[in-house]
């Protein structure tokens, strides 16, 4: 809500009506881009199933991620 009350003029008679369009707008955005984060992860998911030597190597750079920033986080004062 801090971010709509900018975009509606403090002056307007009828306040109601531009905060449910602003929050309908946002969530239509919102839905979109989510549906699109969904729609890009199942086609990459679908890829990583079909080829074995991707996934290998994805699971091998995630490993090799997650054991730098152990060791980086052990090493820190």
């Amino acid at each position: 809500m801090a971010f709509l009350p900018q975009f509606v003029a403090p002056d307007a008679g009828a306040r109601l009506l531009p905060f449910l369009f602003l929050g309908a707008v946002f969530v239509f955005n919102g839905t979109l881009w989510c549906l699109v984060l969904v729609w890009t992860a199942a086609a990459m998911s679908r890829r990583l199933q079909r080829s074995t030597s991707w996934g290998l190597a994805l699971k091998r750079a995630s490993g090799a991620l997650f054991v730098g920033l152990g060791a980086r986080l052990a090493l820190s004062k």
